[in-house]
């Protein structure tokens, strides 16, 4: 079961990647924290050109994961 939760949070991470690339985040990173903390596997950050950006960004990748049964479990802008 362990090994099917790490697939899933996997591919919800590439989800999320694919939607910032789509809408032109840049710099995008990943860090997987699995282990270091309770609160999360991965960290994604990016950095946008403004904040309407941000904006834009933020509302289509909360639809994204929504479609996907997926939620964020926070955003920091």
């Amino acid at each position: 079961m362990e090994k099917l939760k790490n697939m899933l949070t996997e591919d919800y991470v590439k989800i999320a990647i694919s939607c910032l690339e789509e809408k032109k985040a840049q710099e995008i990173k990943t860090l997987k924290v699995k282990g270091l903390t309770i609160l999360y596997d991965y960290i994604i950050i990016c950095s946008t050109t403004n904040t309407t950006h941000v904006k834009s960004l933020t509302l289509e990748l909360e639809e994204v994961l929504k479609k996907n049964n997926k939620a964020i479990k926070s955003i920091e802008a």
